[in-house]
């Protein structure tokens, strides 16, 4: 049985931008860095009623503990 993401994982980079997320993706996987990426999206429910579109979803990108000092590096390098 593997452990849970989040105990192997550490969150790198966030935003709402699909467009910043894609280039970070692209970054991470030229330095062959593996990574998750979760989806945050809200909804009437949650008391977003007037949320611009753009907002509604957060993207998280995680990468593996061990590899977390190197990503943040290549990531800082954008």
């Amino acid at each position: 049985m593997s452990l849970p993401y989040f105990l192997t994982h550490q969150l790198v980079f966030s935003s709402f931008s699909a467009e910043d997320v894609l280039q970070v993706k692209e970054k991470l996987k030229a330095n062959e860095i593996s990574f998750l990426i979760k989806k945050k999206q809200s909804n009437l429910s949650e008391g977003t009623f007037g949320q611009l579109v753009e907002k509604q979803i957060a993207y998280d990108v995680y990468v593996p503990n061990e590899d977390f000092d190197r990503a943040k590096h290549v990531l800082n390098l954008l």
